[in-house]
């Protein structure tokens, strides 16, 4: 299934969503990196994966903030009530404090169910 969402783009979005199917529904960037080799990558090479954004597939990184650009995932507070979304600090995903495992991430409670994480 090829996806376009507005400037948005990657041909196995539905393959990638799925890869969250009855996860958690937080994490650090460490576990999700570790779901999204195990259920989406799944042993394939880099070039086996489509363009992510119209950029060259590198690494779990760019599916991680990929899924924070498209709002799958945002980072949720200590409060456990605020969360910061792509909109708001685009770099967050990419950030040294992310790369240390300080940030967790959500998964935006409208996919929960969707995706069978309670």
């Amino acid at each position: 299934m090829s996806t376009k969402l507005g400037a948005i783009q990657f041909d196995e979005l539905s393959n990638l969503i799925d890869s969250l199917r009855a996860t958690k529904k937080e994490f650090n960037r460490q576990e999700l990196h570790l779901i999204l080799e195990s259920a989406f990558i799944r042993g394939r090479e880099k070039n086996d994966i489509p363009l992510v954004d119209g950029k060259s597939y590198a690494d779990t990184e760019d599916l991680g903030d990929f899924l924070y650009k498209l709002g799958l995932i945002s980072r949720i507070h200590d409060d456990g009530k605020e969360f910061t979304h792509f909109t708001n600090d685009p770099d967050l995903y990419r950030s040294m404090e992310n790369k240390k495992n300080h940030i967790t991430w959500s998964i935006h409670p409208a996919y929960r169910k969707f995706l069978n994480i309670h």
